[in-house]
């Protein structure tokens, strides 16, 4: 009877730090999640970020010698991202010298100096080919590409933004892409307006056309604006 007695007891001693051990774990894995970056569904002390949310692409992030993961909704600059059916990744882009890719082995932008030419970073464009300045790579063509239009100008004429009825408003763009020889050339990088004044009389000045100007009829008022016009053009 003392060995059944002593199996018994052996048999509860191990089934008790069996339970006792599965309870720990348990609560480890709960403060765990509850420590988890947004974004992660599981998660640890050491590796940060195991899974993420569907929407949301796993990023391992090397510090030294060790790997920590974040979950983030699009790759950084040199990876680029594969979702899977049950989880999405970042992996590096394995091209020489490419910033951002669209796969493994295609390079959508080079860096600095090296340039995009089919998937690929080379140094300078092959012959028959132009080097594109915005988007830094190599076209048979490359067009003009125009910015977007700055804000008008402040109302003035001659120099000055009182005393006269009429005056001239300008705005200007900058070229983001220049063309090569056989591309679309630029359109207009500046545009003039007619503006009307405030009728106003120049403060603390002699300039004395401010009244006769603001005496204008409205019976000269195209004239007026078409003079404008032909002394701004």
């Amino acid at each position: 009877m003392s060995c059944v007695r002593l199996v018994l007891f052996l048999f509860c001693v191990a089934t008790d730090l069996h339970v006792g051990r599965a309870r720990m774990e348990n609560r480890q894995m709960r403060s765990y999640r509850q420590l988890c970056p947004p974004g992660c569904t599981s998660c640890s002390a050491i590796n940060g970020c195991i899974t993420c949310q569907p929407n949301l692409f796993l990023f391992l992030a090397r510090s030294g010698m060790r790997q920590q993961g974040i979950c983030t909704h699009s790759c950084p600059t040199g990876y680029y991202g594969v979702r899977r059916h049950n989880y999405s990744i970042c992996y590096k882009c394995q091209i020489e010298n490419c910033e951002t890719c669209f796969g493994q082995s295609f390079c959508t932008r080079c860096r600095e100096p090296f340039l995009s030419y089919r998937g690929q970073c080379i140094d300078r464009c092959p012959e028959g080919m132009h080097y594109a300045n915005y988007s830094k790579d190599c076209r048979p063509t490359v067009d003009c590409m125009a910015g977007p239009w700055a804000l008008w100008s402040p109302c003035t004429r001659n120099g000055q933004n009182c005393g006269y009825r009429y005056g001239m408003i300008t705005r200007t763009r900058e070229v983001l892409e220049s063309p090569s020889p056989n591309g679309a050339r630029c359109p207009s990088l500046i545009e003039t307006r007619c503006c009307l004044m405030e009728m106003r009389r120049c403060v603390g000045s002699d300039f004395t056309t401010s009244i006769i100007d603001n005496m204008e009829s409205s019976e000269n008022v195209s004239n007026t604006l078409l003079q404008c016009s032909n002394e701004h053009n």
